[in-house]
């Protein structure tokens, strides 16, 4: 048989219509489950929600009302939190900031029922990874932190000057460390669990240096 190129390019060009066609018909299809609504639901964690949705769960915008107080108005994504949000606890604290997965994931602050404010990284509702803690007393720490807890490196500046630069492990001050103490008082060295210990340098106001094992 002769290959009839002009016939071939014929049946090619309405192939590609009919797989566009069909591409586009699937495309609306598609656009029409996903469309957004207006609507209210329980969520899978119990709260009364009311804001945007598709196919019946949480997506987009919207506010939910819990049983105990508690309040959430922020972003959903296929019911779950997800993106920025705002919840606030029936006991006054509240966390504004990132969600992934129903879960405080990501940049966000936290306001505690003692007026303690923590800025920083989250991790499946950890404070984790770098953050600042902002103390009611006047007291600061920027540092690192994993799972709640103050570990790593981080500065911790007292209302009164008073000043720890150096490792923290299990939310104390672990390992090697500077301490100044905002007269001239300095001491460079270990530390075991918010002690002095070990090895370390005592440099007084009067410049006089005196070095030191602490046990």
């Amino acid at each position: 048989m002769k290959y009839n190129k002009k016939q071939h390019t014929k049946l090619s060009c309405r192939s590609k219509c009919f797989f566009l066609a069909l591409t586009l018909a699937m495309a609306s299809v598609d656009a029409s489950a996903q469309k957004i609504s207006l609507g209210s639901c329980i969520t899978r964690d119990g709260g009364q929600f009311k804001g945007e949705m598709v196919s019946g769960k949480p997506q987009g915008k919207g506010t939910t009302i819990y049983k105990n107080g508690d309040t959430y108005e922020g972003s959903y994504m296929k019911g779950k939190r997800e993106g920025y949000g705002v919840y606030t606890f029936s006991d006054g604290e509240k966390y504004e900031g990132q969600w992934m997965q129903d879960q405080q994931h990501g940049k966000g602050t936290y306001y505690f029922q003692n007026n303690n404010k923590y800025v920083g990284l989250w991790f499946r509702d950890y404070q984790h990874g770098h953050g600042v803690m902002f103390y009611y007393n006047g007291d600061k720490y920027d540092g690192d932190w994993y799972k709640d807890k103050r570990q790593g490196r981080g500065v911790y500046t007292y209302a009164n000057g008073a000043q720890y630069k150096g490792q923290w492990m299990n939310d104390m001050k672990n390992g090697n460390g500077f301490f100044n103490w905002g007269d001239g008082t300095t001491y460079d060295g270990q530390w075991l669990d918010n002690q002095r210990s070990g090895k370390g340098t005592f440099k007084y106001a009067d410049a006089d240096i005196h070095i030191a094992i602490s046990i």
